[in-house]
């Protein structure tokens, strides 16, 4: 069910919070009591931290809809990430697509709390495959190699496909960025608010066609240029890419 567009804003914005930029710190599950640990203890920290991206080998959990498209969120190019490796912020090369967390703080959408368990364990994707909290050597491997991308997962003639280029071309992250850059702290240049307003519009027109939620759109077109902009402006302009 489409939302309107008066919640459209606080929709989108509230589903990407978790995670102002993309990444988990491995240093993060890594310095726990493990010196003599072999195998996964099911304490859930990971899953807590966040959800895993995806690469070129989930994209058949994608495809079979295990992971559909309402569960995944698109970090575009040039958008923020921390770098698990040396734990600094960094402007994407490529784009990510991850899991999205359940709530603001990020835990993965397929834990269940309650058991500390995974709800699609059989079928988890790669970095939760290969991720032993003892030994994160396997998965600092893995940190933007071979990443899924839109691309792989839609034919390049389709409607999504057109409307995804359509929106790259619309909304660039560069431009968000720039505007960030060149705007004072705590305040937001005319032209990034109606930049804002023509995203939710976009996105709520795309929801009203297409018959699907704003959070679907997260996986389409990436996250809203509110929640981008709010990512740049939370950094200092010293560590702006």
């Amino acid at each position: 069910m489409a939302a309107t567009a008066e919640t459209a804003e606080s929709t989108c914005f509230m589903s990407s919070r978790s995670c102002l930029f993309a990444g988990i710190m491995f240093s993060d599950i890594s310095q726990q009591d493990n010196v003599n640990q072999t195998e996964c203890k099911r304490c859930g920290t990971c899953c807590l931290k966040g959800g895993p991206c995806l690469h070129k080998r989930d994209r058949d959990l994608v495809i079979s809809g295990t992971l559909g498209p309402q569960v995944l969120v698109t970090f575009r190019a040039g958008e923020l990430a921390v770098n698990p490796l040396s734990n600094e912020v960094i402007a994407l090369d490529v784009e990510m697509i991850k899991i999205r967390g359940q709530d603001i703080h990020g835990k993965c959408n397929f834990l269940e709390e309650a058991f500390n368990s995974c709800s699609i364990y059989e079928n988890r994707p790669l970095e939760c495959r290969v991720l032993k909290c003892w030994d994160t050597r396997a998965i600092e491997d893995l940190f933007l190699s071979d990443l899924l991308t839109r691309k792989d997962l839609m034919p390049h003639s389709s409607l999504l496909s057109e409307l995804i280029e359509k929106y790259e071309e619309s909304f660039p992250v560069n431009f968000i960025r720039n505007m960030c850059t060149l705007s004072e702290r705590g305040t937001v240049p005319e032209e990034l608010r109606a930049l804002e307003q023509e995203d939710m519009r976009f996105r709520s027109a795309v929801c009203e066609s297409l018959g699907v939620d704003l959070e679907t759109c997260l996986f389409f077109f990436g996250r809203p240029v509110s929640a981008i902009a709010a990512a740049f402006k939370a950094i200092p302009d010293s560590v702006h890419p």
